[in-house]
């Protein structure tokens, strides 16, 4: 499988096959095989490597989609309404902040590792180590309001989190780096573990009646600077040190960090303004629809990072490669999207009975996902290629497009509002992406 590959196919390795087409490869590696074998060889190669990549990604997938949904069933029977709506504050704050981990440097290394540069894996993990300190000055400065506001609780677990904060979402950018090396099933592995174990803490904790807010919070942070820590350590020792790191590859993580602020603001500003405007229920009301629909969108994030690879190869966006596209966006839905929209109206009232009015929010959600999933793929294409214009365009419309609905809906129609303007800012994204799509269309366009 993808685990028992090669870690460290470096330039050093392959000197003299840089900038070589992959159907030249193996006529390059073996000169007696004819030009036209070759081609198919590689073909063939390419494929089975998609094939083994995909399964990997779809398992890991499915796997954290069943642990995840145990972990949110535990929490929701054993935890208030109260508390469990102010747990998925901590959760907002902390995934807000992990920003400044410097969390562009995922995508930098996913494309320059694979190109051979492990050296950017390091500058950039080094220099989102110290950023992530930001993070957790402002978790505390969180907690320090949570308890003059009378969140003793909530307060606390904010602190410990922040401590725990740089390992968790600063030494992250492993999962990047065994993805550019076409190592999805370590990722897959790793991450599967991390997760029993979460949800075997929590299991334990339920049945012991130990199971509190501060120890919910605390848990999850954790495990995920645990994983971190290991994988890192895995990374330093099979990663190649003499590699350079690419030009300009900084550059393009602090670029892509700099946009994702008013992103990862448009996706938490709606549990804000619930938490604040109306009550930790009405936002644990809402965090249940939203669980499902957000874990069948990683499946199309899944589906972008495996594609992105052969992606970056692409010299442009042709009709073939948008066709193929399309059908697989249209698979998605009708494989994944479509039976979960089916069974969702006695799912959710029968696993939690109290949170009955969140299956029309949640269809609401399933909606966008469908009408996102065109987007999310084909937005793999402009990250592939370092277009900083494109991610721009897009991030930064689709963002505001997002802040300005929750900011209009939410206020008025609490969690229907909320659903509302996923599923409006998804149609706003759907736009930017095809618009800016059509300047790869041309390779000169880019340079205008």
């Amino acid at each position: 499988m993808a685990d028992a590959m090669p870690q460290d196919l470096s330039v050093k390795k392959l000197a003299g096959t840089e900038g070589i087409a992959p159907s030249n490869m193996a006529h390059r590696l073996n000169p007696m095989i004819p030009n036209w074998l070759a081609g198919k060889l590689s073909s063939l190669a390419k494929r089975k490597r998609f094939l083994t990549n995909s399964s990997w990604e779809f398992a890991g997938k499915m796997l954290e989609k069943v642990l995840t949904f145990t972990l949110m069933w535990l929490l929701v029977k054993y935890l208030p309404a109260d508390r469990y709506g102010q747990y998925v504050f901590l959760l907002s704050c902390v995934q807000f902040l992990s920003i400044s981990g410097l969390s562009g440097a995922g995508e930098t290394i996913l494309q320059s590792a694979a190109r051979g540069f492990d050296g950017t894996y390091f500058s950039t993990t080094k220099f989102g180590l110290k950023l992530s300190l930001i993070g957790t000055l402002l978790l505390i400065l969180i907690g320090s309001f949570q308890l003059h506001s009378g969140n003793p609780e909530l307060a606390l677990s904010l602190v410990v989190c922040s401590l725990l904060f740089p390992f968790a979402y600063a030494l992250d950018k492993w999962e990047f780096f065994f993805k550019a090396k076409q190592n999805f099933g370590i990722v897959t592995l790793a991450k599967t573990t991390m997760l029993v174990a979460q949800t075997a803490i929590i299991a334990a904790l339920a049945y012991y009646g130990h199971l509190t807010l501060f120890w919910c919070s605390v848990v999850t942070v954790a495990t995920i600077a645990g994983l971190s820590l290991v994988m890192s350590y895995r990374v330093y020792r099979k990663a190649n040190h003499d590699a350079p790191v690419e030009p300009k590859s900084m550059q393009y993580a602090l670029h892509v960090t700099g946009w994702a602020i008013p992103d990862q603001i448009g996706n938490q500003l709606d549990k804000w303004i619930l938490f604040f405007a109306m009550s930790p229920e009405i936002l644990a009301v809402y965090y249940v629809a939203e669980k499902l629909p957000e874990l069948l969108k990683k499946n199309v994030q899944a589906l972008s990072a495996v594609f992105i690879p052969t992606m970056s190869t692409k010299a442009q966006y042709t009709d073939d490669l948008d066709r193929k596209l399309n059908w697989i966006a249209i698979a998605y839905i009708l494989i994944f999207l479509v039976p979960t929209a089916a069974i969702i109206p006695w799912l959710l009232p029968f696993v939690f009975p109290g949170y009955s009015d969140s299956v029309l929010y949640c269809e609401i959600l399933l909606a966008s996902i469908a009408i996102g999933a065109f987007p999310t793929i084909k937005f793999g294409y402009i990250r592939a290629k370092f277009d900083l214009q494109g991610y721009r365009n897009v991030v930064l419309w689709m963002s505001l497009a997002r802040i300005a609905f929750a900011i209009a809906l939410v206020p008025f129609l609490g969690p229907l509002g909320a659903a509302l303007s996923s599923l409006f800012y998804r149609i706003v994204t759907f736009t930017l992406v095809h618009s800016n799509l059509e300047r790869h269309r041309d390779p000169s366009a880019i340079a205008k």
